[in-house]
Formats: structure tokens, sequence, C-alpha cells
């Protein structure tokens, strides 16, 4: 049986640690600026970080769909027709 495993390129990989490390500071700049009481850039910290979070999301959920539709691509036609066959009782 062959595995459907999608494997993430090497710089996939380097991607999602820069973006780690951009959420971080991001994060870290919000905490510190409320530390110092100042209220438009712990904002815009926070706002950043979410963007970045909103961003990670779409992208997980992206590679998620391709997954499927490749787990779908892969089966075999008699399995897909009684998987719809039983999603359409």
């Amino acid at each position: 049986m062959q595995s459907n495993v999608l494997k993430r390129p090497w710089f996939e990989w380097v991607g999602w640690v820069i973006w780690l490390a951009t959420f971080v500071i991001f994060a870290q700049h919000a905490m510190a600026s409320r530390r110092e009481l100042q209220p438009r850039a712990e904002w815009i910290g926070w706002a950043v970080a979410g963007l970045l979070l909103a961003f990670a999301a779409a992208l997980w959920g992206r590679r998620i769909r391709a997954a499927r539709r490749l787990e779908l691509a892969t089966e075999p036609p008699s399995a897909a027709a009684a998987a719809s066959k039983a999603v359409g009782e």
C-alpha cells in the first residue's frame, strides 16, 4: 500500500521558522508596550500578531484541503462511489 503523506520541502520549514520568529517578536513587542503603558503600540503589536495567526491558519487550512483532494484523487473508484453514496443517504 502506498502512503499519501504530503512531505514538506525544506524551504517550507524555513518559512515556518521565520513566521514563528516574527510572531514572537510582535507578541513580545505588544507585551512590552503594555508594561510601558503605551496602548497604541500595544494594539498595533497585537493586531500584527493576530494577522500573522490568521495568515498561518489560512496556509494550514489550504494544506489540509490539498491533502484531502489528493486523497480523493488517489482513492479507488469503488471506494469513492461507496463514499459518495453513503454521503448522499
